[in-house]
This record gives structure tokens, sequence and C-alpha cells, in this order.
């Protein structure tokens, strides 16, 4: 009864729990309005009375939007800084490592804090500090005078404990941030990539590594896929060639990932396909081939390399497609994928692709097959 009375009086423009579901939807239509604040009010809300590791998605999702709300409002600086904190929220963006231990202690953790929150928002319990009264709404004012009346303070979500169970910073979300989740961050981002190259200045990759320090590493994929999409695959590549010189520590597979290497493969193949001239036809050539050696370098390192089917057929079919290859050149990089861990392997090539393979390796290779049509 106490409990019901209390979120009643204090709260009477929410007199029943938002589910989460309904949260999600409201942080969708603010993003659109381009409402950061009051996406970070929802994470209040759902902070109070539901657990970040039991509500993992919505959690997830709030986050996310957050900086997409910033992104629509194109604040850069705003934009990097809350990017960097969603980053380190995600599992994916670490060494890799068992993260059984985390899961267990976060879910013992979880429990914990569920009680703790339920007894906080039964006892209107606060742990924060209070606001300025400069600062402090009619409703919030309001709020105070009724607490000193009954002689309890008020709990008001503003500080996030529940986050972090270790010494180091614990993860709660698994895998990584994915290009397709944030499209106005990666508009934003485009945008800056196209503002380096316009610029006309010598050192753009300079300048792109200046970009993704300003934030996390994570952010090397938006810049990628913002490469590929303005045809800047050399640059891409080197791009890659110098995260990895400059950040030694993060493993190369967690700093760039198989999908960053396909949106490469996949630029390479759409340019192959266009009537280019023969320079540019060489120039693809070479792009491909380093590409791929970039591509081995990452996924080699401390594990077996085997090889994604999607990515190897994307860099055959575009090589197939240059005219200045050469046998000696496919031979040389089939022979270095046969010498890998390809068992169950099918590189699939569309027909006319495929016959032009047969047509210089007849038999050689059966792990490359045409692709069924159906």
């Amino acid at each position: 009864m106490y409990e019901k009375y209390a979120i009643d009086r204090f709260n009477p423009h929410v007199p029943f729990l938002v589910s989460c579901e309904t949260l999600e939807a409201l942080a969708s239509i603010y993003v659109q309005n381009k409402d950061v604040d009051r996406i970070q009010g929802l994470l209040q809300y759902f902070k109070r009375f539901y657990s970040y590791y039991s509500h993992n998605n919505t959690y997830k999702a709030l986050r996310i939007c957050i900086v997409e709300a910033s992104a629509q409002v194109n604040h850069l600086a705003q934009t990097l800084k809350l990017f960097r904190d969603l980053a380190f929220a995600f599992r994916g963006h670490r060494n890799i490592r068992s993260f059984k231990k985390q899961k267990e202690i976060s879910a013992i953790t979880s429990f914990a804090q569920f009680r703790a929150r339920r007894e906080a928002i039964r006892e209107n319990i606060s742990h924060d500090i209070s606001l300025p009264e400069d600062f402090k709404t009619e409703f919030e004012n309001d709020e105070d005078t009724i607490c000193r009346e009954m002689d309890i303070v008020p709990f008001t979500a503003s500080e996030e404990r529940n986050i972090h169970s270790f010494t180091e910073r614990n993860s709660l979300i698994d895998g990584k941030i994915l290009v397709a989740d944030m499209p106005n961050l990666y508009e934003l981002v485009r945008t800056q990539v196209s503002t380096v190259f316009l610029s006309g200045g010598l050192d753009r990759i300079s300048a792109l590594i200046t970009l993704i320090r300003a934030s996390h590493f994570r952010l090397n994929a938006f810049v990628i896929a913002a490469l590929c999409e303005l045809g800047k695959t050399s640059e891409a590549v080197l791009l890659i060639q110098q995260l990895l010189q400059d950040f030694p520590k993060t493993m190369p597979q967690v700093l760039v990932d198989l999908q960053t290497f396909l949106l490469i493969m996949k630029a390479c193949w759409n340019k192959s396909m266009q009537d280019i001239t023969p320079r540019e036809d060489k120039d693809l050539q070479f792009r491909l081939s380093e590409a791929m050696l970039c591509y081995r370098q990452v996924l080699s390192t401390h594990t077996v390399f085997k090889p994604q089917e999607d990515i190897v057929a994307h860099f055959l079919s575009a090589m197939l497609n240059c005219n200045s290859v050469t046998k000696d050149q496919l031979f040389h990089h089939l022979e270095l994928l046969a010498r890998d861990d390809i068992s169950g392997l099918q590189v699939r090539l569309n027909t006319e692709t495929y016959r032009k393979f047969r047509s210089i390796f007849h038999s050689e290779y059966p792990w490359i097959v045409e692709q069924a049509i159906t």
C-alpha cells in the first residue's frame, strides 16, 4: 500500500510502470526530434525501474538513440564523446577473452541490485546529490516540501550505479557496434570524411586517424564504410594498416572486423563492374591484392586463418574482372588460401565468373564452385 502511495504521491504524472518497448519507441521519436536530453531522461527512468543486465536490449537501444540524436544535431564533439562512452559498453570492443566470469558476476550483481533498487523505489530512497536550488523545477520544489514533511528523501536516479561491477570497466552488451544500427552517426562521419578529402590536404590518413582518436577505435568501421562509398578503397586499406600501428595493444581482429573487409571487397567488385580505363584497371588489381594481404594479416594473428566465403568470392570476382590480372597473380593468392583452414569452405561464383575461372584453372581448387540458380 505504501509503495503505491509513494509512486502516486511523488510522480502523479506517471502512476504506472512504462514498459521497455514503450521506452524504445519513445526514444526513436525523440531521435527524429533531435532531442538528446529527453532520451537521457528515458535512460534515467529505465535505470530506476529496470536492470541493465536483465533488459540488455533496451539498455542498448537507449544508449544508441542518445548518440543518434546527437548526430542528428550535427554536434560532432559531443557525438564523438557519446560514441566513445557507448563503445565501452560493448564486449566486442575488448581484447578476446573468456567473458564467462564477467557474465556470472554481472548476473549476481544484477540480482543484488534488483533487490536494492526495489527497496529504493518502495521507500523513495535517494543515493544522489541534490540539484542546486536554481536548477530545480516547481515539481521538484513541491517534492522537496513533501519530503521534508514526511522526513524522507526522494529517489531521483541520476547516477549510473549498476554498470560497472569490476575494478576495470565491465562491458554489458555482447558484440560490436554495427554501422547499420547508427545511420545518423554514419551520415555525420561521412560528411567529415568528405570534408577531409575536399580540403586537399596531403596527409588525409592522419586526419582520419585524428578523427578516430577523438572518440573510440570502433569509429574506424564508420570511417572505412564512408571511404568505400566515396570510392576511396586504397585509403581504406592504408587506414587499416595505420590503425594496426597506432593501436598495438588492441588485437587486430578486435580492431578491424570481417564486415569491414567485406565492405572493401564489395566496393572493389562494384568498381570492377564499371567501364574503367586500363590504368584504373591496374590500380584496382593492385588495390585488391593489398586488401587481401591486409585481411590475412589481421585475421591470422594468434588464430588459425579461416577465410570467409563472401570475402573470398568478392575478391576473386573482382580480380577476374580486371583485364590486367595474370594467372600467376591469381595463383599466388589461391595457393595462400589453399594452405589455410578451408575445411567446409565453398566459395560460390556466379556462372559467368565461374566459367572465366575454370578457363584458367580447369580442375584445381575444388572448393571454388558455381553458384546455384534458385
